[in-house]
């Protein structure tokens, strides 16, 4: 353990996840009202999500915008009640803008983990199924977990069971998108238990960082008499960082798990191969792994030696 946490804190010194974080931000808001222009008009095609969609909209503002939802919420659907008066040009900008913040979400996250790069149609095919599909496979499965719910239980039980849902169907859900991103965009091997370790802790971060954001924002109204008919955008972008922020630093604990696992990294810090060489008599042997070649460390234990 007490390897892992090193390793841990020099590969967040190293990938430097708080300036990749701020660049996410950047980008996040720029494709905020692209993708989410993307996202209402595919579900506009389907008129028969209509209602999906309803319940999506109002399960995003509940458990992923604390405190100051209704504001961006209004904002958000003014900008995209404009979507359709867009012309060709503005179209293609929108979906070429809302690709970029994939492609920057593809970057950062394989940069943590080493990873190589796809080739240019199946980066795209893979870009296009998370920014329209994924939307909609998030609502419909909302969607069949209420009908399960009102179909399966009685009137009286179905309160209890309504107030249990919201409680834990979030954080299943945040986990779920968690382990799948972690598993799916690195161009790398990701263990489905060490992506699922990773979301998880990741989650429960994300759950104290929205309670304590939602505190700090309630305590400190004054920010609304500095910014006036602003003040929901720096909140906002603030709490963006933080999320990407949360989300980089779950995936560098995920990658830890499986390099210190196998003992493998391209650049293992001095720091590390000390405290292998030291720790050697209790954990055996160990493998490190460079570019260049396979080093075997081996350390035995100096009460096994005759004198």
């Amino acid at each position: 353990m007490k390897e892992l946490i090193l390793f841990f804190i020099s590969r967040i010194k190293r990938d430097d996840i708080a300036l990749h974080a701020s660049s996410l931000t950047f980008t996040s808001i720029l494709a905020l009202i692209p993708a989410m222009t993307i996202v209402v008009s595919v579900f506009a095609m389907v008129p028969s999500f209509s209602h999906i969609k309803a319940q999506l909209e109002v399960f995003v503002k509940d458990n992923f915008m604390p405190v100051f939802s209704e504001s961006v919420s209004e904002n958000v659907a003014r900008f995209v009640a404009h979507a359709g008066s867009l012309t060709v040009t503005s179209t293609v900008a929108l979906i070429v803008v809302s690709l970029l913040l994939i492609r920057a979400i593809d970057n950062s996250l394989n940069r943590i983990w080493r990873g190589g790069k796809r080739r240019i149609g199946l980066t795209f095919s893979i870009y296009w199924t998370l920014l329209t599909v994924g939307p909609l496979a998030l609502g419909l499965l909302l969607y069949l977990f209420t009908k399960i719910l009102d179909h399966s239980l009685t009137v009286t039980e179905i309160a209890g069971a309504v107030k249990l849902f919201y409680f834990i169907f979030p954080i299943l859900i945040e986990i779920g998108i968690l382990a799948t991103i972690y598993m799916t965009v690195p161009v790398a091997t990701v263990k489905l238990k060490d992506a699922i370790s990773g979301a998880v802790i990741t989650t429960i971060i994300f759950e104290f960082c929205k309670k304590l954001f939602a505190s700090f924002i309630l305590n400190f109204s004054d920010y609304e008499a500095i910014y006036g008919a602003l003040a929901a955008l720096p909140v906002l972008m603030i709490w963006i960082y933080i999320n990407w922020w949360i989300v980089l630093l779950g995936a560098e604990f995920t990658a830890c798990l499986g390099l210190v696992r196998e003992g493998q990294d391209d650049n293992i810090p001095k720091l590390i191969q000390h405290y292998v060489a030291m720790t050697g008599p209790m954990h055996g042997s160990y493998k490190v792994v460079n570019k260049k070649r396979n080093i075997n460390i081996k350390v035995s234990s100096n009460k096994n030696q005759q004198p």
